[in-house]
């Protein structure tokens, strides 16, 4: 591979805003690397290997070059399954240690049977100075009453160039809750797509990131609704810093038949220092009546009265930046369903490792 186009959105803006893909340069052809999965004790989670060849019709937020470039890899996807009635929610990991130095590739399949429940923490970790290019494609399969929570942790290394792609989707009243924190990599592209095809189907993502020096982050999140009262909730709460830059796009799409869906898209965006480049794109597509969509933005520094009411008390404006940052951050990370993982999740933030006593 060269090229890549990436995080399209469903439907363009105006061109000369240079917003609705990103092209990347010299993408190198990927090789296969293998998870360390972790199991807890008996669980009715099920692991093993498959072609996912099934999965291809999804749509994904990165889109079809990133297939292709998982592709390269010729390797077989990872599954994490729970069978029909199993509640799998003691969460399965997966731990993604990537390289320096090579481009590594995985896809994974998650699967939610009827009536199940599967939990899974995904951590992509490399050396805290590592360079190098990772690629992770996720499928999630969420059948009638079946739930999926997805946690996924970004703390690769300061030089990775890190694709990370979903594509998803719900049957009747099926569940995703997914949360993505990104607190690692130079350039990183995140994409995520579901359709909620079936009546009562849901989606609630929470992304969080902190990026600072020149860090670029590119986001993608999709909720299609082809079911009738379908809902999704979509939050984005970051951190920039220095002259990082961050693009989200943000689109709710409702399609014809979704008669009754609600759709919620909210994004908080706190600029610690006057070179970073914030842009968003919020959007609502819509071709069914009875629908309601909702999208809002919050960007900026802090209040001047809060700065004026923290300084007043002791704390220099950088320290109030920081704490407030930090608390954004350990909000996101009571999420994760495992103590040791959450603790090092923080650490990481707060001193760039993952030592936890």
């Amino acid at each position: 591979m060269n090229d890549m186009r990436v995080n399209t959105l469903p439907s363009p803006t105006w061109k000369w805003l240079k917003m609705n893909y990103a092209d990347v340069k010299d993408v190198q052809e990927a090789q296969a690397c293998s998870p360390q999965v972790e199991i807890p004790e008996g669980s009715p989670a099920v692991v093993g290997r498959t072609d996912a060849a099934v999965y291809r019709e999804y749509r994904t937020g990165v889109g079809y070059d990133m297939v292709k470039l998982v592709d390269t890899a010729g390797d077989l996807a990872y599954e994490v399954a729970a069978e029909a009635g199993q509640k799998a929610d003691k969460p399965v990991v997966l731990r993604m240690d990537f390289d320096a130095d090579k481009s590594e590739a995985i896809r994974v399949v998650l699967r939610a049977e009827e009536g199940s429940e599967l939990t899974v923490i995904m951590v992509y970790r490399s050396k805290k100075e590592a360079a190098g290019q990772a690629a992770v494609q996720t499928y999630l399969d969420v059948k009638k009453n079946a739930k999926i929570n997805l946690i996924q942790i970004d703390v690769l290394g300061k030089g990775f160039r890190f694709f990370n792609d979903i594509g998803g989707r719900l049957e009747d009243k099926g569940q995703t809750d997914m949360t993505n924190i990104i607190l690692g990599g130079k350039e990183i592209y995140e994409g995520c797509s579901v359709d909620l095809a079936g009546r009562e189907s849901s989606l609630e993502a929470d992304i969080g990131y902190f990026i600072g020096n020149t860090v670029k982050l590119d986001m993608n999140y999709e909720a299609v609704h082809h079911g009738k009262k379908s809902e999704c909730r979509m939050d984005a709460n970051g951190v920039l810093r220095d002259k990082a830059e961050k693009l989200f796009r943000g689109t709710i799409d409702f399609r014809d038949g979704c008669a009754g869906s609600v759709g919620n898209e909210k994004e908080d965006v706190l600029m610690f220092d006057d070179g970073v480049i914030n842009r968003t794109i919020p959007l609502i597509l819509c071709v069914e009546e009875d629908v309601e969509g909702n999208h809002g933005a919050t960007i900026g520094k802090l209040d001047n009265d809060l700065l004026f009411y923290m300084e007043s008390r002791g704390i220099d404006e950088q320290s109030a930046y920081r704490a407030i940052a930090d608390a954004r951050l350990r909000s996101l990370c009571r999420k994760i369903p495992d103590s040791a993982i959450r603790c090092r999740t923080e650490n990481y933030f707060e001193s760039g490792t993952e030592e936890c006593e």
